[in-house]
């Protein structure tokens, strides 16, 4: 057997399962590499109270899983710009959420992103181009946030960050980063080079600010950015929009 699946996958099957309760026969799935995976079953042979050894199946499921894990993905991500979906975006808000409530510590940061003006360029060019300059601002989010935050898609051309364990000020650098990424980088499509700007509104998420609080007021000062000539970064502090960050 050790012969046939290595020496760290044979060594796994006999590593007992913390989850799995102790008997003369069970199940489990063993990941192999290349990204492969293996179903075992195995079965105690006794015979007369004697032990006489296991008997062991052993099934490839590579293409069960892979298609398990691409279903999953699907579910998960936006098919335009490969970022999160609305669901998958409120599951980790929420998720955060929950953990600032049972430690009673610690904060998070969400954005809300819009391109402004984007109906002109959707008028202009066609929504196939449209659509070309989505992913890209996509890219450019993607681009100026750490691997553990998460941007999301809510729609159109409403984008979201949520940036975990992070203070309002750090939150405010990556805002400020990504406006700055957007702003000075055209966007190349079917021989058009197009110029566009996002307007960003930014809240703290904790304990003390729940999901549909922190969203809300991200979205107002989203608004007030909007408001206020849009390419800029406005922040929700205490009870209203406190500053605006704009660029030249």
């Amino acid at each position: 057997m050790q012969a046939a699946l290595g020496a760290e996958a044979s060594l796994a099957l006999f590593q007992p399962d913390p989850d799995a309760e102790a008997g003369p026969r069970g199940a489990r799935e063993v990941t192999m590499a290349g990204d492969r995976f293996l179903d075992v079953e195995y079965m105690d042979i006794l015979q007369d109270g004697q032990d006489l050894g296991s008997l062991w199946l052993l099934r490839d499921i590579t293409d069960r899983k892979q298609h398990e894990l691409k279903l999953t993905e699907l579910a998960s991500t936006d098919v335009l710009t490969g970022l999160s979906n609305r669901r998958s975006f409120m599951h980790g808000l929420n998720s955060l959420y929950a953990a600032f409530l049972r430690s009673e510590t610690g904060s998070g940061v969400v954005m809300m992103l819009d391109i402004d003006r984007f109906k002109l360029v959707n008028d202009t060019y066609g929504h196939a181009i449209g659509d070309i300059v989505l992913q890209q601002i996509a890219q450019a989010i993607r681009s100026c946030v750490r691997a553990t935050d998460i941007p999301g898609r809510f729609g159109g051309e409403e984008f979201v960050v949520l940036q975990p364990h992070t203070r309002l000020e750090d939150g405010l650098i990556t805002a400020q980063r990504i406006s700055r990424k957007v702003e000075e980088t055209p966007i190349h499509a079917a021989g058009h080079e197009i110029r566009v700007t996002i307007s960003i509104g930014v809240s703290l998420v904790s304990a003390e600010h729940p999901p549909e609080a922190a969203l809300q007021q991200a979205d107002l000062a989203l608004y007030a950015a909007k408001n206020a000539g849009r390419n800029r970064v406005c922040l929700w502090e205490g009870l209203q929009v406190q500053t605006s960050f704009e660029h030249a």
